[in-house]
């Protein structure tokens, strides 16, 4: 079967489990988001494999798509924002919002649910399926889950999200998983140039290598500065100032990134790195890429409701997987958890 033959198949399946889950049997509505560009999406020979896992989940076979299900392509940057912006106006009951793509697609997708987030609140859920290259952020660990959780969950739950605002932001860029700024994001800087020359693939032991290579020359990319670092919680309000290679915060913690990578392992959802030698940032690295990081000297794992950076050069950032330059006329910074920032298929 051809890509786009496979993709209105996924549609059916997720349009028939459904339609036989008693949850839509009142006046819901479901609006399937897909970036046919995404990761799985884009590769038939990976995703017939999970539809026929998924098939095997649903009772009876995929029937015609139901009146109450619409969807749609995610065709350009931005294009999903506008999407699920329409999708949640135009909407006459509740809406159930599934993501099929990779973490940029559903963080877009959180985007314009935020955006609409008056028309939306907690008549708007989101299911976020792994179906992109990076899927830290997805809802459920596979397209067979998700089908499952379709047909038998009739419960939803809030979850946090965090809003980052700069000097010259005209609004918010949220997010849903781990926002960080320093060496990592320059690992994903380049990780995503190399994916999009590669089509959106890339062998799995080039992230690792890109990481090494990074962790060699990101000083030569990033004068090191001291960085000033205002974290509030709802206990004390601290300001740090060091030399920073990561700093990353998370809508919670046990938040993984860079597929798989458990950069908050436990509770805390703030995880600071101080400069350290060579030898000693590589052994930083590996115990992070496994979660054990937290007993180093070099790391401090903390909680956080809302916190500033303010940098005097400029410093990568990435959001949910997608990464950026901050110039230092952007700084300040600002990151603030919200407790209940979107509601999803539980």
């Amino acid at each position: 079967m051809s890509r786009y033959a496979l993709h209105h198949l996924l549609v059916d399946i997720l349009g028939s489990a459904a339609a036989r889950s008693g949850l839509f049997s009142s006046g819901w509505e479901v609006f399937i988001l897909l970036n046919p560009a995404s990761g799985i999406l884009a590769r038939p020979s990976a995703l017939a494999p999970l539809l026929e896992r998924a098939l095997a989940a649903l009772p009876d076979g995929p029937g015609p798509l139901p009146r109450f299900c619409r969807a749609a392509y995610s065709h350009f940057p931005g294009h999903a924002v506008f999407q699920v912006r329409k999708a949640v106006r135009r909407r006459r009951g509740r809406l159930l919002v599934i993501s099929c793509g990779g973490d940029g697609t559903h963080n877009e997708v959180l985007h314009g649910i935020r955006q609409e987030w008056e028309h939306a609140g907690d008549d708007v859920w989101l299911l976020r399926l792994p179906l992109g290259s990076g899927n830290d952020g997805a809802d459920v660990g596979s397209l067979e889950e998700g089908v499952r959780r379709i047909l038998s969950s009739h419960v939803v739950k809030p979850v946090p999200v965090y809003a980052c605002t700069t000097a010259r932001s005209a609004s918010p860029r949220w997010g849903a998983n781990v926002v960080s700024v320093g060496i990592d994001a320059f690992v994903s800087l380049v990780v995503n140039r190399v994916k999009a020359r590669w089509g959106g693939r890339m062998p799995g032991t080039w992230y690792s290598t890109v990481g090494d290579l990074a962790t060699l020359f990101y000083e030569l990319v990033v004068p090191q500065r001291p960085v000033e670092v205002e974290v509030v919680s709802a206990r004390e309000r601290v300001v740090l100032e060091d030399l920073f290679l990561i700093m990353a915060f998370g809508s919670s913690g046990g938040r993984t990134y860079g597929n798989g990578k458990p950069i908050l392992p436990g509770r805390e959802n703030l995880c600071l790195i101080r400069h350290a030698p060579l030898l000693r940032r590589l052994e930083v690295k590996n115990l992070l890429y496994r979660g054990e990081h937290g007993g180093r000297p070099e790391v401090r794992l903390l909680s956080a409701e809302r916190v500033r950076i303010r940098s005097r050069v400029r410093l990568p950032v990435q959001l949910d997987g997608e990464a950026w330059w901050l110039g230092k006329e952007e700084f300040p910074l600002l990151i603030e958890r919200v407790a209940a920032g979107c509601y999803v298929l539980a």
